[in-house]
């Protein structure tokens, strides 16, 4: 499924596929209020994680995505809903990075045939 503003799964190679017991976390980087949201997402063991917090919600209409509410991963803009756009620029700090679990980023953003 595709829609405006979606792009394919950022990874690549044998980053593209997560080993059993992994998952992945997304970096938040900091800035202010109104700077563009910029992130990378990084790979752990399940039983090795670093401190993170989880946001799950339900982030309206998928196909809300547009061209007015993105986020940058790894430097590549990628769409998402408004909703989602708003609640990272309220948890997003000014001096530190935020590492989170985005139930949104997580299931747009997994590799082709990996459901």
């Amino acid at each position: 499924m595709t829609h405006s503003g979606w792009r394919p799964y950022p990874f690549s190679g044998p980053e593209a596929k997560l080993k059993d017991g992994w998952f992945r976390l997304v970096d938040l980087q900091p800035g202010s209020r109104d700077s563009p949201l910029q992130c990378t997402i990084s790979s752990h063991p399940l039983n090795d994680a670093p401190r993170y917090e989880a946001l799950s919600y339900a982030w309206g209409d998928a196909n809300d995505v547009t061209k007015h509410a993105q986020i940058s991963l790894h430097g590549i803009p990628h769409g998402i809903t408004p909703d989602l756009e708003q609640a990272l620029r309220q948890l997003r700090r000014e001096d530190a990075t935020r590492t989170m679990w985005i139930d949104w980023i997580w299931y747009w953003f997994l590799p082709p045939g990996t459901g």
